[in-house]
């Protein structure tokens, strides 16, 4: 456990660094060796690296210091990552993927390769590794932001699957199957009531295979009167993937998931008139027309 005076020797050590934007730390004008102050970044990467494994929490703290670079829209996330580690230029900058966008940006550029885990988690990813690394390392106040920093730590695969996850099309939850009933508007089988219908009805045979669409961790699961057995994973960036009607459920709560993961079986529970997968695509809690986001519908 650490103590009140170890997190207070880092915070004094860090506060002059980490100000509320990255005016105070030395800037990084062009990603090359003739920039002065890439070159004093990469010599402190160098000179730190052969000792990082057994330096004291203090001498981290002492000798942590941080750089920032403002990108250029040709910037590419693996090329900047490369003097220290994927994992740290991801995690002390809070970014959710590699694709850092067209527009400047600022990064902070620590001398030290580890994972910055933040004691306050938002995003799946930092959630993901809070669950199983809290209160592990060195704390550290960054930008007003409480973190542990644990020196040479690696992403886990399924971390590294959340953090690679950019974005792209969603894949389809089955390997064979038939659209039943589309998005939208339509009178239901069942109930015989005219109503929106958020999702796309897939016919397969009982037991077939449903994978996950797309990678994420399992919010949700059980049964309920009207998809029966049900799946709902949590994705990056809002989207969430439902999936009822299932005769077996092939995961559990909580668990981590990624793109084309076994979690469940076609079948015809609820209210359904025969086997098939009812399959949602949500952003911030709006359906959206599965067709629209997944790599493959044409069956």
């Amino acid at each position: 456990m650490k103590t009140p005076i170890c997190f207070a020797l880092v915070f004094l050590c860090l506060a002059s660094l980490y100000a509320d934007d990255t005016q105070a730390l030395p800037l990084i004008s062009q990603w090359r060796v003739r920039d002065p102050v890439y070159l004093q970044y990469r010599r402190q990467i160098d000179a730190l690296g052969p000792k990082l494994s057994t330096m004291t929490e203090e001498q981290i703290t002492e000798s942590l210091t941080v750089f920032a670079y403002r990108t250029q829209s040709t910037d590419d996330f693996f090329v900047l990552a490369a003097p220290t580690s994927i994992e740290t230029l991801a995690t002390i900058n809070r970014l959710e993927h590699p694709s850092l966008g067209k527009e400047q940006r600022a990064l902070l550029l620590p001398v030290m390769r580890g994972l910055f885990i933040p004691d306050n988690p938002v995003s799946d990813l930092e959630k993901l590794m809070f669950a199983s690394r809290a209160g592990n390392g060195v704390p550290l106040l960054i930008n007003g932001e409480a973190f542990h920093f644990i020196r040479e730590a690696k992403f886990n695969s399924n971390e590294f699957a959340f953090f690679l996850d950019v974005n792209g099309d969603f894949a389809f939850p089955l390997t064979q199957y038939r659209i039943s009933s589309d998005f939208g508007y339509r009178v239901n089988p069942v109930s015989g009531i005219f109503r929106m219908h958020e999702g796309l009805d897939l016919a397969a045979p009982a037991g077939t295979e449903v994978f996950a669409a797309r990678t994420g961790s399992i919010i949700e699961l059980g049964y309920n009167a009207i998809f029966g057995n049900y799946i709902v994973i949590q994705h990056s960036d809002g989207w969430s993937s439902l999936y009822g009607h299932l005769s077996k459920i092939e995961t559990t709560l909580h668990s981590a998931v990624q793109k084309g993961t076994l979690i469940g079986r076609v079948g015809s529970t609820g209210q359904s008139t025969g086997p098939h997968l009812h399959f949602e695509l949500r952003k911030d809690g709006k359906a959206f027309d599965p067709k629209h986001y997944l790599s493959k519908v044409e069956r």
